[in-house]
């Protein structure tokens, strides 16, 4: 039996009311009773905690009676209904002193439990819940119960929290977006890279069994936002366990070597900006052979070897780093299906011949720096380097490439190059920098990168 909720909502100024031993088995309709303070229910057939909710939104309310409810034989009862209905002075008869009310924060307080859910959205069916919203609400621990209910569930926020690790979120079997930008995610489950009792640091990690290493999770996810995170070690984050990955968002880190990639075949995007990555080891991409898109802006980069591993990368940005040398762009002659590359704001690009010598190896780039490639720009730069390759003792090497540092004497009267320099001015997070490449430049439109189904996404 329920209340009548239009009747109680004639109710506003009631203060107390007594509906002991009858059938009651949700108290929704009493949140329209807004002097209510106390309330006696005692042996009737309330049996979720979730009944008593609506209670919440009275700000008066301070004496609750739930003697002899099938809820009040649930676990944590007392504690639950204490850290829920924080006005509550008396509960059953007792007393609530300080330290209930600690002790029931300590426990419930920052969990993700059904209950919040249900709380925070106004209802208790998820079955058609297909994306949420939990940024900046402190959550610490994620304990969602049964997750058969969720089972339309495919992307979650969860921005601007304290959470560790992805515990409590694998079980979300059918979830394909994932944002846990600004946490403090160590690794896909806990106890993989904390601190053991005899001190040992963070970037040790705990021995994985085999059979543990080697199943999957979140089979179905597909982007994951990790950026904020302080992260360290790629290879703790157990990455290799997310078989259909293929946005991975790592910026603002503190990553120092790019691994822990191995078997991540269906990844296409990574995003790699702001950390603190010197060069790239052998097998740092040795299972990315499908990768279109990296972002590695705002590194220490000033080698780029390892990237011939790349052959279907399509876009590639490396603006901001410490790239020096032309002949380190020969590195990236094999990538044959590269159409967008930025080295924009390294020493390399106030080089003089750093555009045209790109345009010229790598004839099949449609963008350098934001500026589109034109066909006359082409044919300019394959004249320039051809004459140069005439004149100039430098021979070529076995790779296609040129001996030597690209220290090609410059006969400016073959190639007019136009005047102007590359803007420095980062734009905003998530676009590709603008160059101002003479006053004729053929300057694509400001790249936006695409939020992957999250509305707020830091880059």
């Amino acid at each position: 039996m329920s209340l009548d909720g239009q009747l109680f909502s004639q109710f506003s100024h009631l203060q107390q009311l007594n509906i002991d031993r009858n059938r009651i088995s949700s108290l929704e309709g009493l949140q329209h009773c807004a002097s209510l303070f106390e309330l006696c229910a005692a042996s009737n057939r309330i049996s979720n905690t979730r009944s008593v909710f609506c209670l919440k939104s009275l700000q008066n309310f301070t004496i609750l009676d739930l003697y002899g409810n099938p809820v009040t034989e649930t676990e944590n009862y007392r504690l639950h209904m204490i850290f829920h209905l924080q006005t509550l002075r008396s509960l059953d008869g007792t007393v609530i002193e300080a330290s209930d009310s600690n002790l029931a924060r300590e426990i419930f307080g920052g969990r993700l439990t059904q209950d919040f859910v249900a709380d925070r959205l106004g209802y208790s069916d998820f079955s058609q819940l297909s994306r949420a919203d939990f940024s900046h609400m402190g959550i610490k621990q994620v304990d969602l119960g049964n997750t058969k209910c969720f089972q339309n569930l495919t992307s979650i926020n969860l921005e601007h929290n304290d959470l560790t690790a992805f515990e409590g979120l694998t079980a979300l079997s059918h979830l394909k977006i994932l944002c846990l930008n600004y946490n403090h995610i160590e690794s896909l489950f806990p106890g993989k890279s904390r601190q053991a009792a005899g001190g040992v640091k963070n970037s040790q990690l705990a021995p994985l069994s085999v059979a543990e290493a080697a199943t999957p999770v979140l089979s179905q996810l597909q982007v994951l936002h990790l950026g904020y995170n302080g992260i360290m070690n790629m290879a703790q984050l157990q990455l290799w366990r997310l078989p259909a990955l293929q946005s991975l968002f790592l910026q603002a880190n503190e990553i120092v070597t790019v691994d822990g990639l191995d078997g991540m075949t269906s990844l296409r995007e990574l995003v790699l900006d702001r950390n603190k990555i010197k060069c790239l080891g052998p097998n740092s991409f040795a299972s990315q052979s499908n990768l279109v898109e990296l972002h590695m802006e705002e590194n220490r980069l000033r080698d780029l070897s390892h990237f011939d591993q790349l052959q279907s990368l399509s876009r590639l940005y490396l603006g901001m780093n410490k790239i020096s040398d032309l002949a380190e762009l020969e590195n990236l002659v094999s990538l044959t299906n590269l159409k967008e590359l930025s080295v924009i704001s390294n020493p390399v690009s106030k080089k003089q011949t750093h555009r045209p010598m790109l345009v010229f190896r790598l004839p099949q780039l449609e963008c350098i720096d934001g500026i589109a490639v034109t066909e006359e720009e082409q044919v300019k730069s394959d004249s320039f380097f051809v004459d140069q390759l005439q004149t100039s003792p430098l021979s070529p090497d076995t790779h296609g490439g040129f001996q030597g540092n690209w220290k090609v004497p410059v006969k400016m009267t073959s190639l007019q190059m136009p005047l102007g320099r590359y803007s420095n001015e980062r734009q905003s997070p998530g676009s590709i920098p603008l160059a101002t490449y003479g006053p004729q430049a053929n300057a694509l439109p400001q790249r936006e990168h695409p939020s992957n189904g999250i509305d707020t996404v830091h880059r």
